[in-house]
């Protein structure tokens, strides 16, 4: 039988969830940007921003230059994770082999659905109505006999709407792309390949294996038959965890102040660890991002000797490292991130040592949290200086 494979996406999703807080905004350039409108990064943009030519991860700086008619929001995490709960819960209800491959999009393996839900593109159409009725954000969605069509499909279909690309379709559906519309393929794949005249997926699935593997080594057979739609990669029911989880802060002045940096750092740790612990992970490795005035960013990191949920422990690692490049580095920063890799499941701890103890307090502050408001228990480690620049 041949695999119907859905990819769906959301359109615009952190700036969707926005509008349907403020209905004002519909219709008007938005940007979610972290930090500030003038020193953050744009995290989305609705579509009447991009006309500007504004898009995730540009300088909000330059964003506000593009478009300063433009409404700036903040991130709100806690309620794009709430929406993101509702859209997969919807897609749950089409088939039970779901594969979300991030708070906005996932994969559904629809093979064998038909009987129940009807044909792949009706059930698409379905779909999409109930997650805009539960979340208010429109989904885009690709139908396609593999993954990388599916996926490719969906990016064509946006915004707004579907395709479907039957089954013996997929190389004359992917032959007039930009190598660029190619899942998998990076800028330096892509600057090798337009460096040897290959400027569509067409093009590329019509060289010799030999040819590939001089210029993009072992990955060009599998680049070859991804250009041609053919991809056996199988979904992954259930949410991935992740492999890493970071925060990160722009400030409104470049400083270098340790009293100012160090409480960032801390909240930085408080909000990972419960992250982590959330996801029921620990974390082997702390690195400090930083990005100084002159935009040079650098990272330092520490592994750790044994596997932390501890919010004490990830800011120490931090604040250890911080340390370092304060005594070395006298230039000014303009951004401060804390990043945790190397995740694990978490083992048991010893409820009796130092680490279980840390993460049984950590465990009590956070409900406490949770309850009464993120500020209503902060530790003392280090003095706030938030309300300077406020």
């Amino acid at each position: 039988m041949a695999r119907t494979i859905l990819h769906v996406d959301l359109d615009a999703f952190y700036v969707g969830v926005e509008v349907a807080r403020r209905p004002e905004l519909a219709g008007k350039p938005v940007v979610v940007a972290g930090s500030s409108a003038h020193r953050g990064v744009v995290l989305s943009a609705s579509y009447e921003a991009r006309a500007f030519q504004i898009d995730s991860g540009m300088p909000s700086g330059r964003a506000v230059r593009l478009c300063p008619q433009a409404t700036f929001v903040p991130p709100d995490f806690k309620a794009y994770r709430q929406a993101s709960e509702a859209f997969m819960a919807v897609l749950k209800d089409y088939s039970p082999r779901v594969e979300p491959t991030s708070l906005d999009e996932a994969y559904i393996d629809y093979t064998g659905c038909e009987p129940i839900h009807g044909p792949a593109r009706a059930a698409a159409e379905a779909l999409r109505q109930r997650v805009r009725e539960a979340i208010s954000v429109r989904a885009s969605v690709g139908i396609g006999p593999s993954r990388v069509v599916a996926k490719v499909a969906s990016a064509a279909a946006k915004p707004d709407g579907v395709l479907e690309i039957a089954p013996g379709g997929e190389a004359a559906f992917f032959a007039p792309l930009s190598i660029r519309k190619l899942p998998g393929i990076g800028p330096k794949a892509q600057q090798r390949l337009e460096a040897i005249g290959i400027q569509t997926l067409g093009q590329l699935a019509t060289l010799g294996d030999d040819f590939l593997a001089r210029n993009l080594g072992n990955y060009g057979a599998e680049l070859k038959l991804r250009a041609q739609g053919i991809d056996a990669g199988s979904i992954h029911e259930g949410r991935p965890a992740n492999r890493s989880v970071s925060r990160s802060e722009t400030f409104p002045a470049d400083t270098r102040d340790p009293a100012y940096l160090r409480p960032i750092l801390q909240r930085q740790a408080q909000s990972l660890a419960e992250d982590v612990r959330g996801q029921g992970k620990r974390a082997r490795t702390v690195t400090l991002q930083l990005k100084y005035a002159d935009f040079v960013s650098i990272s330092r990191s520490v592994t750790l000797a044994q596997a932390t949920g501890s919010e004490d422990v990830i800011f120490g690692a931090a604040d250890a490292l911080l340390a370092r490049e304060l005594e070395h580095d006298p230039r000014e920063i303009r951004l401060i991130g804390t990043h945790l890799g190397n995740l694990v499941d978490g083992a048991q701890l010893d409820l009796f040592g130092d680490e279980g103890e840390r993460e049984n307090l950590a465990g009590v502050l956070a409900s406490l949290r949770q309850r009464f408001g993120k500020d209503a228990v902060r530790r003392g480690l280090v003095e706030d200086h938030r309300s300077e620049w406020e």
